[in-house]
């Protein structure tokens, strides 16, 4: 499996939301929220399997006492 990071302003964020298993803390307004809220980067990512997409990947991070986590 490799992640293939994906540009959020460029991302299909009605594709990733029209997902069945998609929750709020998925969404591009939460992360923006959080971003802005906790200084954090979001991360957007493809997972695929060889050259096939099998899943997407949304997550933050954000340094806490000088560790990124």
């Amino acid at each position: 499996m490799i992640l293939h990071q994906i540009d959020l302003k460029s991302a299909d964020w009605k594709l990733l939301d029209s997902f069945d298993d998609r929750t709020v803390f998925q969404t591009r307004a939460w992360l923006e929220f959080v971003a802005k809220a906790q200084g954090a980067t979001p991360i957007l990512a493809e997972v695929r399997d060889g050259a096939d997409i099998v899943g997407y990947f949304t997550g933050l991070t954000f340094s806490k006492f000088g560790m990124k986590v």
